[in-house]
């Protein structure tokens, strides 16, 4: 029986500005919707016209500016009805981007293109994977580059590819699609799918340059295909800090997973001869793939049982063995409610801690759902409602294909509702995950300068004795030459080098923190407030940590703010 909503949903408000000692944090919950988000957490963006539809939202990425972009096709403007990729943008309070036209950017392609996958590149370029139908008949992997310049942000970047777009052949049957598409650390770009191949469907990954050439280093010229010996699909594609490509997905009934060397060969230290497969239920596949710092592999998708969908997440050892310290063997299979329900997208937090986005249904309508799994894999029983959360938009379907853990620690599902003449809109949630340790309490993103003086917040927890805070002054060419300038309160200005994260992108973390002299507590929060002297202005990061016994409790909560004379 599926559980109401207005149980399982009642965002609370988030922690805010606390405006002075003694004042009482406001409470909420991990699952909660952030209210700060769109209208009370969620948002539905209708395509151009009525009869238009959502085909391949289903992935997200962050830019420059928090923002969120999501991948998909539109039928605007085609009287023939065929799709053509679309992308649209979405500020970090939900509203619609400055990007394109009106927030979308979209690509005519012939006879039609879609994006099944979306990331960001180190120089904040949008890049989409999916396929495109050319004239000559069949499909083939396409992939595009959008740039988000200030000027022309969500233009083609004309400088990939064929104005904007690569169209490769993968296989010898001119049928392939791409599902998938990472970021290797040295910023080439790694797109995979399926590819037909005398007549059957196997996995099919081509590598990039940073031009948008296919690097024939990998594979060859049209990429590796890679045959399980039934229908095979990889639906996720993911880079290990070495290089080393990993694809999963499915063959028949089957998840597979294949990781290559560098040079496109299949790695003979993983599984058997580079590949792992194995069966679960009746069928069982994996839909989304992500990495541990640690080399563990994480997957979730759906598995059938009985004529029922339930959500299916593993983990396996970096040699494809099955991680024992997980759930049964390696793997767990969970009802999330009375009806279907299926995990499209996974991520991992920081503390080990599993999420899952998806569906769910009790036979009459979907909703979207997410969940949290402790690293042992057992259900979190302190997320939502004994460890789920469902999400109706007040459509007729709803269902997230992607999710997005945000920087913050917040949690982000797009997908796809679906409105009474059955097209669909693009659908948002965002959600908190944990209650925040730290809060920045200021006046907004955009303050003048003699403002910004004076920084002052909140840090919660029994055991926290002090705050950490460091202010990073944005510039993008010292970061893209790999070096990132923090500033101390007193003045002090000191360089550290930026780090590649998981998507490829440079990004700084702080290494030394400030810690403020004025500091009280009441009832389990602490307040901490500073004084600094911005050399000019320009965009600042402020990072803020709980610390106890000199040690860092929680990933930092950050905030950009632009300072203005």
């Amino acid at each position: 029986m599926r559980r109401p909503l207005a149980v399982l949903l009642a965002p609370l408000l988030c922690v805010g500005v606390l405006a002075a000692p003694g004042a009482q944090a406001a409470k909420r919950n991990p699952g909660d919707l952030d209210t700060g988000f769109g209208t009370q957490g969620t948002r539905l963006s209708a395509l151009w016209s009525t009869g238009d539809d959502v085909t391949g939202v289903t992935k997200l990425s962050e830019d420059e500016d928090d923002a969120l972009i999501v991948s998909g096709s539109t039928k605007r403007n085609d009287a023939s009805g065929d799709p053509h990729l679309e992308l649209s943008k979405f500020g970090s309070n939900g509203t619609t981007g400055n990007f394109g036209d009106f927030g979308r950017a979209t690509m005519m392609r012939q006879k039609g293109a879609v994006a099944n996958a979306v990331t960001t590149q180190a120089n904040d370029l949008v890049v989409s994977a999916g396929y495109m139908r050319p004239t000559s008949g069949g499909k083939q992997f396409f992939v595009a580059r959008h740039t988000t310049d200030k000027d022309l942000r969500g233009w083609p970047d004309f400088s990939f590819g064929t104005a904007g777009g690569v169209e490769t052949q993968v296989g010898g049957d001119n049928d392939a699609e791409a599902m998938g598409v990472a970021m290797t650390p040295d910023q080439r770009i790694v797109a995979g799918g399926r590819a037909r191949v005398s007549g059957s469907n196997a996995f099919g990954v081509v590598r990039y340059l940073s031009n948008g050439t296919v690097d024939s280093s990998f594979g060859s010229a049209n990429g590796v295909t890679t045959d399980f010996g039934a229908d095979d699909l990889a639906r996720a594609i993911a880079v290990q800090p070495d290089g080393k490509v990993m694809a999963a997905g499915k063959s028949g009934s089957k998840v597979a997973v294949a990781r290559y060397q560098t040079n496109g060969v299949l790695d003979p230290s993983f599984g058997s001869g580079g590949k792992v497969a194995f069966a679960v239920g009746d069928s069982v596949e994996a839909r989304a793939m992500s990495l541990l710092p640690d080399g563990r592999i994480v997957l979730a998708g759906v598995i059938n049982q009985g004529g029922r969908e339930n959500t299916f997440v593993a983990r396996l050892m970096s040699n494809g063995a099955f991680d024992p310290s997980f759930g049964a063997g390696g793997k767990v299979v969970v009802s999330l409610s009375g009806g279907n329900d299926a995990a499209n997208a996974v991520a991992v937090q920081p503390n080990g801690q599993v999420l899952t986005g998806g569906y769910a249904d009790s036979g009459t309508t979907r909703d979207f759902v997410l969940a949290r799994f402790n690293p042992n894999g057992a259900l979190d029983a302190g997320f939502g409602l004994g460890g789920s959360v469902y999400t109706s938009l007040g459509q007729y379907g709803e269902e997230a294909t992607s999710m997005l853990l945000q920087r913050d620690g917040k949690v982000v599902l797009a997908g796809w509702a679906r409105k009474a003449d059955g097209t669909k809109s693009i659908a948002l949630a965002r959600y908190h995950s944990d209650q925040p340790l730290a809060s920045i309490g200021f006046p907004g993103r955009r303050v003048k300068r003699k403002n910004f003086r004076a920084i002052s917040g909140s840090v919660t927890g029994a055991n926290v004795t002090s705050a950490g805070v460091a202010i990073q002054k944005l510039n993008r060419k010292l970061q893209r030459r790999g070096t990132c300038q923090w500033m101390m309160p007193a003045g002090f200005v000191f360089r550290t080098k930026a780090y590649t994260d998981s998507r490829g992108k440079k990004v700084c973390k702080p290494t030394r923190w400030y810690e403020p002299k004025t500091w009280s507590k009441s009832g389990g929060v602490g307040y901490y407030s500073l004084k600094i002297n911005p050399f000019k202005a320009g965009l600042y990061e402020i990072s803020v940590r709980g610390v106890a016994d000199k040690v860092n409790q929680e990933t930092p909560t950050t905030k950009r703010v632009r300072v203005v004379r």
